[in-house]
């Protein structure tokens, strides 16, 4: 999972996961534990933000497809962790 958040193209085109935020650590882990705010959250949301007048432009479907693309590497980890199959 982190290696897919440092991506330079998740970051380009996501910046980082949003969502609902436990206030402390999880039952059983140390504040200090690492990678500690990953493990805080309730949810995961990515958030993709684009000009107004983009929705209008030809080619959005293209440019629509290319952003989900960029999402695909972690809805595929987040379905390999939650144990549903994958495939192609």
């Amino acid at each position: 999972m982190k290696a897919i958040l440092s991506d330079p193209d998740f970051k380009k085109y996501f910046g980082r996961i949003e969502g609902e935020k436990l206030k402390r650590p999880p039952a059983g882990f140390p504040k200090d534990f690492p990678d500690i705010e990953l493990l805080k959250f309730k949810d995961f949301t990515l958030l993709h933000r684009f000009p107004d007048g983009k929705l209008s432009q030809k080619g959005f479907s293209n440019y629509a497809l290319d952003v989900f693309r960029k999402m695909k590497p972690f809805n595929d980890f987040m379905n390999r962790a939650l144990g549903f199959e994958i495939s192609d």
